[in-house]
């Protein structure tokens, strides 16, 4: 339906104001006022953006029976600012910069019961320690702040006395809230707020992120290896970027730019030791997320579309992977050093295609189906590519929009983590995870007892939702967190990580000698089997790390210096818990 005159009127003033605001911020950009600039841009830009998600929350509030209308709309206006925030509009061109590295939060409302949910207890100036404490030797640095301040910016020791229960892992390091939730008739979520658990981790490839079924009963994870991790490690003649696991045929399904390849891990009696590969589908139409609808058939999209492939119908290679699905393709573009190794079929055609109705120059680069309605996804494109910021719901079944989600201001490039309530546009919380200091590229909901507890990058935040507070902080031995899969039936949380310290080469950078902790039961770990003080056993400590090595309760510091410290992280509970 049509929107209302009122709400139309007022819609079309946002849209004048953010026209007006954005030809003011580039006559005050080149002014010199930089005090007014900023003040403007923070103070009537956001309220721009505040005053659009006030205008949604209201008409959800009385349930307006034009709230997709209003929605839609609303997305046009926040997507257009978030666009002329990060310098990637056509008017935006007179200025030489973004207006923020990070943007700040603007769709929460404390007084709306809509928080914005702080970590209290984190580090009072967001710089890796190294940067901290060559910064604290500047005379102006000193003349400017007291002993007081410096005292408060400084990072502390761990400190055991924090430790919630005696079997909480010595690499978490709690917070000092009151406030968290706590029950005796949910005992896996105790476990889990206090940290009781053992943390363990094995080397993979560089990671690209995880894959669950529906079920959740296997997890899979896509990465790249090889000289400038361009090795696929597969048949496909590029590094397989999406994937979907169908865990009723037992296949994985993996794709690159032109063609998805399908392999078999097992039978209903045993596992295999290698893949077996089975199908190969043509998707050179359609290079985005993929996913199995409910009738076994598996989707993906593509610009304005979705290829549909009904699998029970298409043809496979057969016992001994001869067989040539398709054409054979001669010659291929790729940035492989081995070429032979491509399997050559072209790949079936797809069965059926899906049009995206209301979005016909949508083009998804991520989206993941609800768990209530399994034929429904929430998407978003990649604006680095010149799509939108928006994050919507389409409905595979009929190809039309069902929802718009609002505020996430580009997802994890502001640092913040939100939580939505599907049935509303608004976060219902929103997270300052690693907020205006750097990216959170991964999140995962679990509900350990149904207690939810949300995780977050680049070392892993546990958060209480329910008391709206952090729990704790997870150490990743200096790695970045590229995905978490969360294990419910397991209680164990997955973490996908990455060496930002290696360069896509295999090379180290900027590493000097690890320092041993002072607790003598720590600096046994480096004594030599004489028990006499070795120079660290060879341990060594990035320049650039984030944390100190004693911010935690141990030290996960390598032996050497070695180009392999990408890990994949478990963490479950204490085995005698």
């Amino acid at each position: 339906m049509d929107l209302p005159d009122i709400v139309q009127a007022r819609v079309s003033t946002l849209e004048k104001q953010l026209s007006k605001c954005k030809r003011q911020l580039v006559r005050l950009y080149y002014s010199d006022e930089c005090d007014r600039f900023e003040q403007f841009r923070d103070e009537v830009f956001i309220g721009i953006l505040k005053d659009t998600c006030t205008l949604v929350h209201e008409a959800e509030l009385v349930r307006a029976p034009y709230l997709a209308e209003l929605a839609k709309a609303a997305d046009n206006i926040l997507d257009d600012a978030i666009a002329y925030s990060h310098g990637r509009q056509s008017d935006s061109s007179g200025l030489e910069e973004a207006l923020y590295d990070l943007m700040p939060s603007w769709a929460h409302d404390d007084a709306q019961n809509r928080p914005l949910v702080l970590d209290k207890d984190a580090a009072k100036f967001p710089l890796a320690h190294a940067a901290l404490e060559s910064l604290m030797q500047l005379p102006i640095f000193q003349m400017r702040l007291g002993p007081g301040e410096i005292n408060e910016m400084t990072t502390k020791a761990w400190d055991p006395a924090l430790k919630r229960h005696p079997k909480s892992t010595k690499l978490a390091r709690f917070r000092t809230n009151s406030s968290l939730t706590r029950t005796t008739k949910r005992p896996l979520a105790t476990r889990v707020l206090d940290a009781r658990c053992e943390v363990s981790s094995s080397r993979c490839s560089v990671p690209i992120r995880f894959l669950t079924g529906l079920d959740s009963t296997f997890l899979a994870l896509t990465g790249m290896r090889g000289v400038k991790n361009r090795s696929p490690a597969l048949e496909l003649a590029d590094v397989a970027s999406h994937g979907v696991i169908d865990e009723a045929r037992r296949l994985i399904f993996l794709g690159d730019d032109d063609r998805i390849k399908s392999y078999e891990w097992g039978s209903s009696t045993e596992v295999y030791e290698n893949l077996f590969p089975v199908h190969t589908l043509d998707t050179k139409h359609y290079q985005g997320p993929m996913m199995v609808l409910p009738d076994g058939s598996v989707v993906r999209a593509g610009k304005g579309n979705a290829g549909v492939y009904n699998i029970e119908s298409l043809p496979t290679h057969g016992e001994y992977e001869k067989g040539i699905i398709g054409r054979k393709i001669k010659s291929f573009d790729t940035r492989r050093n081995d070429p032979e190794k491509i399997e050559p079929s072209s790949g079936s055609a797809p069965t059926s295609h899906i049009k995206f109705l209301d979005y016909p120059e949508f083009e998804p680069s991520t989206w993941q189906p609800l768990v209530s309605s399994p034929s429904t996804v929430v998407c978003a494109e990649s604006a680095r590519k010149g799509g939108r910021y928006s994050c919507i719901v389409i409905d595979l079944e009929t190809g039309k929009t069902a929802m718009h989600y609002l505020g996430h201001n580009a997802a994890c490039n502001d640092g913040f983590a939100r939580l939505y309530d599907t049935r509303y546009s608004l976060p219902v919380v929103t997270f300052h995870a690693r907020g205006q200091n750097e990216f959170c590229e991964a999140a995962a909901l679990a509900h350990p007892n149904n207690i939810p507890r949300t995780h977050k990058a680049e070392q892993i935040k546990v958060w209480d939702v329910r008391a709206r507070a952090c729990a704790y902080e997870l150490a990743t031995g200096n790695n970045a967190v590229r995905s978490l899969a969360w294990d419910a039936s397991n209680n164990s949380l997955y973490a996908a990580t990455k060496c930002s310290y290696v360069n896509p080469s295999g090379q180290n950078r900027k590493y000097r000698p690890a320092r041993p902790l002072n607790n003598q039961q720590r600096q046994m770990e480096y004594e030599d089997e004489d028990g006499e003080p070795d120079e660290y056993s060879g341990r060594c400590w990035p320049i650039n790390a984030w944390h100190k090595e004693d911010y935690f309760g141990y030290t996960l510091a390598p032996k050497k210096i070695e180009p392999r410290e990408l890990k994949a992280m478990t963490l479950t509970r204490h085995p005698h818990d």
